[in-house]
């Protein structure tokens, strides 16, 4: 900010008076032509950088005689002379307030700052070459985490705990099977929601009553929410993965996929644990189908989590059977922490987490993904 009072000039008895430049505030004396300007103004202005840090190195080390004023803090300045082409400069420089005062024409006999030196115009190869390389670190920084996904929707899902799916072949056709039995799913909560236990005990699948409802709880379990967490996750990942599996397969060959991953899951089940009487919900088997096929099926496609740590943010992308191993992991550990703690109540509401099921979509999934591979070497165009 400029002295509002009048400053003395060192020269002359005239009175300083305040301008505004470009560069900042100068201090210039109307009656001898002198001006003080502070040493940042002269950094922002045109001046040689190497001459202004001469001139205050000298000015702090000078022993010459001291017999101006500073017309800011009125201290003696220090006296520095400056040889140039033309002949040598004498300053008077106050370093108190890093003020400058130079006579008439003085400032003009600065050095001025050399020209910028021209850069060299890249070759078209060269640019490409610089280009990929900025694009490679911008993927290296993304592989380790460091930039969210790019839609802020799907930061905030990964926020969440949810996934958001990245290098995803474009969807060419609509995924009626994905989208339906998502809708299905969704109606069957909606219409049943003051009566989930009820309808969820009616018909659900339950691995020591093989038998009831004829047989239809096989494919009635399918479409009951049990958990509302597990809900919408099974929904969610139905629908990231479904819809490119389903453009890949195709309509019969994706809806096979989906009922013999989760019959098989569930007939696994109860082979295992035939007098089970937990009542056993949701498409887990079938999603966990859906995901190992994935998998194999676009390799190069990668998910985004998000992991939080002291406030914290990352992003790391990583393989999707990598996230579909631990999405098991954790599922299993869950439901036996659950399940050891909190036993009594899951006597009242056995709507366990089909871990076996989910294992043996897995299985399938991998092995339908495998079986699809070969005629692709073959040299077999698929439908």
């Amino acid at each position: 900010m400029p002295f509002e009072k009048a400053l003395p000039c060192p020269h002359c008895d005239g009175t300083l008076t305040c301008q505004k430049s470009a560069n900042g505030f100068i201090y210039t004396c109307l009656s001898c032509g002198g001006a003080a300007i502070n040493l940042p103004v002269l950094e922002h202005a045109n001046v040689d950088e190497e001459f202004i840090r001469q001139i205050w190195r000298l000015a702090r080390t000078s022993d010459a005689t001291k017999n101006r004023e500073c017309p800011h803090c009125l201290r003696s300045m220090s006296v520095v002379a400056m040889p140039l082409n033309s002949g040598t400069l004498t300053l008077d420089i106050c370093i108190s307030c890093e003020a400058v005062w130079f006579d008439k024409d003085e400032f003009e006999k600065l050095p001025q700052k050399p020209p910028p030196i021209p850069e060299k115009e890249l070759s078209t190869k060269e640019k490409m070459a610089l280009m990929n390389a900025e694009l490679d670190a911008l993927k290296e920084s993304k592989e380790w985490g460091r930039y969210p996904p790019d839609s802020r929707l799907n930061t905030f899902l990964t926020i969440l705990g949810f996934p958001s799916e990245e290098n995803a072949d474009p969807i060419t056709k609509f995924p009626y099977i994905t989208w339906g039995l998502c809708l299905a799913c969704i109606l069957v909560y909606i219409f049943n929601f003051n009566n989930l236990n009820a309808i969820n005990s009616q018909y659900s699948f339950v691995p020591s009553q093989m038998g009831r409802l004829g047989g239809l709880t096989l494919i009635s379990s399918f479409f009951m929410p049990g958990r509302l967490i597990f809900f919408i996750f099974n929904m969610y990942l139905l629908i990231i993965f479904g819809d490119n599996a389903e453009n890949k397969l195709g309509i019969i060959r994706f809806a096979t996929l989906i009922l013999l991953s989760h019959v098989a899951g569930l007939l696994v089940t109860a082979a295992i644990t035939p007098n089970s009487n937990n009542h056993i919900v949701g498409p887990s088997a079938a999603v966990a189908a859906i995901m190992a096929y994935y998998a194999l099926a676009f390799p190069k496609a990668k998910v985004t989590i998000c992991i939080g740590f002291r406030w914290h943010w990352y992003w790391p992308r990583i393989p999707v059977m990598v996230y579909l191993i631990f999405f098991v992991i954790f599922q299993f550990f869950y439901f036996h922490y659950y399940y050891f703690r909190f036993n009594y109540y899951y006597l009242n509401s056995n709507f366990n987490i089909p871990i076996l099921a989910q294992l043996t979509g897995v299985g399938v999934g991998l092995i339908w993904g495998a079986m699809a591979k070969r005629p692709e070497k073959a040299g077999i165009a698929e439908e």
